[in-house]
């Protein structure tokens, strides 16, 4: 069975959620052999959302699948950058709508993960968007659509 994110948080909005309430359910609802591994994974989905300005990431587009007596994060999609988005629809970090990279780090103990592991994984993803245009480029991206898109993706935030 499939779930999304509002269903298994009974919202009827996204607004006034953030990761923090996804890693929270992962905490309550996760089956104890996939917790630790789907709050990295969530760890590693708001990072890269931030980096390549995914901000339609509401709680329809984070989904689960039920496993056994709890529910694992589904495959990641519906990843779009917007370049006429401002702010994420979901929170990222409460004390800035646009997080740096050492924000998003400092939310580490929240997706149980040491300081230096969620250092580890930031400048892993970084180095993956980085090379986007490349990517792009051979994908068969014309030069105008990877002109528009590196106003959004940017992997030194």
């Amino acid at each position: 069975a499939y779930a999304s994110a509002m269903t298994l948080l009974g919202a009827d909005a996204s607004e006034g959620r953030s990761y923090l309430d996804l890693a929270e359910l992962i905490e309550h609802e996760g089956t104890s052999d996939t917790i630790e591994v789907n709050l990295e994974q969530l760890f590693r989905r708001m990072v890269f959302n931030v980096l390549v300005g995914n901000r339609d990431d509401h709680l329809c587009n984070h989904g689960f699948i039920r496993k056994g007596n709890g529910w694992v994060l589904s495959p990641a999609f519906d990843v779009n950058p917007n370049r006429y988005k401002d702010a994420h629809v979901l929170g990222v970090h409460e004390d800035n709508p646009a997080p740096s990279g050492d924000a998003l780090v400092s939310m580490h103990k929240h997706f149980r993960m040491s300081e230096d592991n969620a250092k580890d994984l930031l400048g892993l993803i970084r180095e993956v968007v980085r090379g986007w245009e490349a990517q792009a480029a051979r994908s068969g991206a014309s030069r105008s659509d990877i002109t528009m898109m590196g106003a959004v993706i940017k992997a030194d935030r």
